[in-house]
């Protein structure tokens, strides 16, 4: 059978809403300058499936171009920027004997332009990424199953004079079923090619899960492995901020955990808590640099040693009352302390990096009945310093946002219209220090969805 999917998505902001800028004296409520964007998305995808296979062919193009207003401390100079990329990308599902292989294959260009016109600054770079990849699942009789794949990639981009990587990895993953214990082992190899650097990293990997009960109702896991990163082309060549010597990530990450679940035939309840830690060398963390004509730089680079701990707890529930009404909810807390341990004579040694938040927490509920949904979701960020000692902070903030929806059916398709409230609130907030967040806003939008064939 055949089937396919033609979508496309316009957005236009002029940004311009009100904020207090602090920096004046007297305290000024200023409008936001330079901040609009506009932004152009279309997609294709085409599905062929059989009875034991599947093919399938997706392309996605966008242009956007926005406004880069800089910190609210100082007077837009104008900047602006230019974003198209296109990709294109393959997938297929193939019977090999009693496994299954998977291949895939992707192509993508983009081009970005950005301009400031104090500087007399007008740039483009221009980036291809080509990828292949292949993986096979072969189930082991009632021991469990295996998986193996490799990925080849190709890179380059207009950044430096001109850049380019090469890339490979493989892998091999399996699922162990030793009743009543489930063994996870895996290895990756990483080899990169950068401008004749090469670098080559194995990165083990083994879990482990008990279920002391009888079915999935209560589950106990672990995890140890190694965690690497290599650096973007962007993070070590972009101008201005780009840091060539920046070094990859590499590390030790582990987490233990326990898992409830309760199930019947009108209502589903998860409850899911995890402790985890990792220790980083070469962590790669952003920080504003410096400020040129109205826009601040940032820049990346590595803290020696990084150590990371926190804590996840989680619960979700769903209930269904009636044939057509379903109420569900959840919340989710995090606690994350991400401490630099680079240099202990350093007033920064044993502080919170820069903008990571110790305490998240968000909570979120959801009706539905018949064609209509209603939902609401609220978000609590602690504090985030953006000093390197811990002296400079941001204030917590919280935010609510809902949404209803209605959706109608017809023979020639499904139109849905749909209303949101960002910021239900009005909190006046900020992410990044000195950038503040859009005020309380609304959004209306009407899709109308064709049936494929």
């Amino acid at each position: 059978s055949w089937s396919g999917l033609v979508a496309g998505r316009y957005y236009r902001t002029d940004g311009d809403f009100q904020y207090q800028n602090s920096f004046l004296v007297p305290s000024q409520t200023l409008r936001r300058d330079g901040a609009g964007a506009r932004t152009l998305s279309l997609f294709g995808r085409g599905m062929w499936r059989g009875e034991d296979r599947q093919w399938r062919l997706s392309g996605w193009w966008t242009k956007a171009r926005r406004g880069l207003p800089g910190p609210a401390s100082a007077r837009s100079g104008g900047a602006r920027q230019w974003d198209e990329l296109g990709r294109i990308w393959t997938e297929g599902t193939l019977p090999l004997g009693r496994g299954t292989l998977d291949l895939s294959a992707r192509g993508q260009r983009s081009r970005l332009r950005y301009h400031n016109p104090p500087t007399q600054t007008d740039r483009t770079t221009v980036t291809t990424a080509t990828e292949a990849n292949a993986e096979l699942r072969y189930p082991l009789s009632s021991l469990g199953s295996i998986t193996a794949g490799t990925t080849v990639g190709y890179d380059q981009a207009s950044l430096n004079e001109g850049v380019d990587r090469l890339s490979g990895a493989t892998f091999v993953d399996a699922t162990l079923s030793l009743a009543p214990f489930e063994l996870q082992p895996a290895v990756r190899l990483d080899a990169i090619g950068a401008n004749g650097e090469p670098t080559v990293v194995p990165s083990p990997r083994l879990g482990v899960r008990w279920r002391p009960l009888d079915g999935d109702r209560l589950t106990l896991r672990g995890l140890v492995g190694r965690a690497f990163r290599y650096p973007t082309f962007n993070e070590r060549y972009y101008e201005p901020g780009g840091t060539p010597g920046l070094q990859p990530e590499d590390g030790w990450t582990t987490e233990g955990g326990v898992s409830f679940r309760l199930a019947r035939a009108d209502a589903l309840l998860t409850a899911e808590a995890t402790a985890f830690a990792t220790r980083l060398t070469d962590k790669i963390v952003w920080r504003p640099s410096y400020e040129i004509n109205g826009v601040q730089v940032w820049s990346p680079s590595n803290v020696s040693r990084v150590y990371s701990r926190g804590l996840e707890l989680s619960v979700r529930a769903r209930r269904q009352f009636r044939p057509n009404l379903t109420v569900s909810g959840g919340s989710h807390f995090t606690h994350t302390r991400a401490e630099n341990r680079a240099n202990p004579n350093s007033p920064a040694y044993g502080a919170q990096l820069p903008y990571v938040p110790q305490q998240t927490w968000k909570l979120w509920s959801r009706m539905e009945w018949r064609g209509l949904s209603v939902s609401a979701t609220g978000r609590l960020v602690g504090t985030r310093f953006y000093s390197s000692d811990e002296s400079k902070s941001l204030a917590p903030y919280q935010t609510v946002d809902v949404r209803a929806a209605y959706e109608w059916s017809f023979n020639t398709g499904r139109l849905a219209l749909e209303a949101q409230v960002k910021n239900v609130l009005d909190r006046r907030y900020e992410i990044i220090r000195l950038y503040p967040m859009p005020p309380r806003h609304a959004t209306l939008r009407l899709r109308f969805s064709l049936p494929s064939s």
